[in-house]
């Protein structure tokens, strides 16, 4: 499952694809997809997608009017469930999601008023989160990266049943560890000690966060690793440990969930040998560090 996002395009989004194992295309689709793409099973794809609008996003206040991308043609997420064939199964469109419930007024927050939620992450709460206020099994967590929250939605008709935000902001990859406890990659936050980058456990029944990593026992080299944009989580089978991609940094750490103990660190070194612009000894002496969007377990 793939999907092709576009760089210093508008729109931003691509399409999405099953490749097989030989690396034949299956089926594409071009739908303004974008980000990550979340595999439920092999008949129930979880895809971001957008549409662009045609107009000024308002909304009321109490009494008060607000107006977002006025005159402009604001970009407008949407959860795109697929099947196992790409066939577009159901599809719930945020915007409208958020402007009938009640926590719209976050709009007013966001960081891009043409961009307002950036949906980056989806994924699906399981069996444990019976019981949790505010969640059920199957609901839908969707992390909006520029209202610096995570909202859960029904699946079945979309309605959004809590946000949640705190001191994490620019998150993405937000999962669903267990109950009411989630895990994120905060990248503009921080603790009073520790980020701005960071793994941050959010437990969504008592308000607590924990920063898992960095932390006091955390490498010297470790403790400063930040990444603008993108980063993402990738949690074990057993989810004792993650995979955290700290992507500009070019870095990602394998950590303990336990007490954030670095288990391995992986580096996107890459030859710079066919770099045109760089002379013939620096082609042989240097080596580049890449962009490093994900390391996942298989």
């Amino acid at each position: 499952l793939v999907v092709f996002q576009n760089e210093g395009t508008f729109p931003y989004g691509g399409g999405v694809a099953r490749v097989d194992a030989e690396g034949h295309p299956r089926w594409f689709r071009w739908d303004y997809s974008h980000h990550w793409a979340t595999r439920v099973n092999d008949d129930r794809l979880l895809v971001p997608g957008l549409e662009i609008g045609t107009g000024t996003i308002r909304l009321m206040v109490g009494d008060y009017r607000v107006k977002l991308c006025q005159d402009g043609k604001p970009l407008l997420d949407t959860i795109n469930v697929l099947d196992g064939d790409g066939r577009l199964t159901s599809q719930i469109r945020l915007m409208d999601k958020l402007l009938e419930s009640p926590y719209r007024a976050v709009l007013q927050q966001t960081s891009d008023p043409c961009d307002p939620t950036h949906l980056n992450y989806i994924e699906t709460l399981d069996e444990s989160a019976a019981g949790v206020e505010g969640l059920a099994p199957g609901d839908l967590v969707a992390s909006l990266r520029n209202l610096s929250a995570f909202v859960i939605l029904d699946p079945r008709d979309g309605t959004i049943k809590r946000l949640v935000n705190g001191t994490f902001f620019q998150q993405h990859s937000v999962h669903h560890l267990g109950g009411s406890r989630f895990l994120l990659f905060d990248n503009h936050g921080a603790d009073p000690r520790y980020g701005p980058s960071r793994l941050l456990l959010v437990d969504v029944a008592t308000g607590q966060e924990t920063t898992v990593f960095p932390n006091d026992a955390t490498p010297p080299e470790l403790r400063q690793l930040f990444s603008e944009t993108a980063g993402k989580i990738d949690l074990s089978p057993d989810r004792q440990r993650a995979i955290v991609a700290f992507t500009w940094a070019g870095t990602a750490v394998e950590v303990r969930l336990e007490d954030g103990a670095v288990l391995r660190v992986f580096k996107a070194l890459g030859d710079v040998s066919q770099m045109a612009d760089l002379d013939p000894d620096e082609r042989r002496e240097r080596t580049g560090l890449f962009k490093l969007y994900g390391v996942d377990y298989l």
